[in-house]
């Protein structure tokens, strides 16, 4: 079964839903070019420019010559708006029967909020693809336009649909939905579709001037004292390379679903590969430094925080460098002055 996270909005409404039908009423059956589709999805404000995929994937909707998808074709078919609801939560059960199952089991038991399904779906209880929180935002709004739920205040509650799907969500259990996990192919979008890009420039390099000047300033406080010595090695960061500017810049469109792994991944490779290239000198301090160890925090959380509480004034306080500062920490240690708590 498909995981698909992303859903389109409704604009806070029912309103939105007649537009779906009408497009789905009007596009002919034999099909009609792209462009012709897209102009006829933004006539309806349902084109979204930023995503195009996801209207498009709601649909079932993509090629060179857009013909009627089998939900498109239920829409076109509706009588009433029953059964437009009941073709739109069955899109929803197509698009990721995982995420409705299980959404569907909590506010079945009692009034779930919003913020308690996000935090349900992020723990370890939940074994599905997590949805940015914008993307649940938009599938509980699916769930109240069509009936499916009822928003109670912050939380949601069975609406007048729940009862029928009731039998469809417990017939199937999440291992038999998770062993036929499989994605669901995105609808193509013609390459003559999507406007060009102007073409990629090679990266400019940032000048360091800027940030030399704002360390300069940041190196001595308000009164013109010098700064701490463990934090005077700042200063070196301005003959740093920026991490700016490196690499073709990410489009803004890319963080409207939020933070995926994808976009947190390529951020981590780009920041290493720059940590890699300028291979800065390291004056700071280590737990290692100050004989601290995930262990120490098991055996005496107390102790620990005091030993930092002491490395934190003597690195802030005394007036030396890097080693003055650990010497300092080790005869204080050797005196049985930290294990004097």
């Amino acid at each position: 079964m498909p995981q698909v996270i992303d859903f389109p909005t409704l604009g806070g409404d029912r309103a939105q839903l007649p537009d779906y039908v009408r497009v789905a009423k009007e596009l002919p059956a034999a099909g009609e070019p792209f462009k012709e589709f897209r102009a006829r999805l933004r006539a309806a404000k349902i084109w979204d420019r930023e995503r195009p995929i996801v209207p498009l994937r709601f649909l079932g909707a993509g090629g060179a010559t857009v013909v009627p998808s089998k939900f498109m074709q239920a829409l076109a078919a509706a009588r009433n708006d029953d059964e437009v609801n009941q073709a739109v939560l069955g899109r929803l059960w197509e698009l990721n029967p995982i995420l409705f199952k299980t959404i569907f089991e909590l506010f079945s038991q009692r009034p779930y909020g919003k913020d308690e399904i996000y935090k349900f779906l992020g723990s370890h209880a939940f074994r599905g693809t997590v949805p940015s929180r914008p993307a649940l935002e938009a599938w509980i709004q699916l769930a109240v336009t069509t009936g499916l739920v009822k928003a109670v205040g912050i939380a949601i509650t069975p609406g007048p649909s729940t009862e029928r799907w009731a039998k469809k969500v417990g017939e199937l259990s999440m291992d038999e939905l998770l062993a036929e996990d499989a994605p669901l192919a995105d609808p193509a979008i013609p390459d003559d579709a999507v406007p060009a890009e102007p073409a990629a420039s090679a990266p400019q390099a940032i000048t360091s001037e800027p940030t030399a000047q704002v360390i300069a300033q940041v190196t001595t406080s308000a009164g013109g004292a010098p700064l701490p010595p463990a934090l005077r090695h700042l200063i070196e960061a301005a003959s740093l390379a920026s991490p700016r500017g490196r690499a073709r810049p990410v489009p803004p469109s890319r963080f409207a679903g939020g933070f995926s792994d994808e976009i947190k991944a390529e951020t981590g490779e780009r920041l290493a590969a720059w940590w890699r290239e300028v291979k800065p000198s390291t004056h700071g301090f280590t737990p290692q430094d100050f004989a601290l160890d995930p262990e120490a925090w098991v055996e005496g959380a107390d102790e620990v925080l005091y030993r930092v509480a002491v490395a934190a004034a003597l690195a802030f306080r005394l007036d030396t460098d890097r080693n003055g500062v650990l010497a300092a920490f080790k005869a204080l240690e050797q005196a049985g002055v930290l294990g004097d708590l």
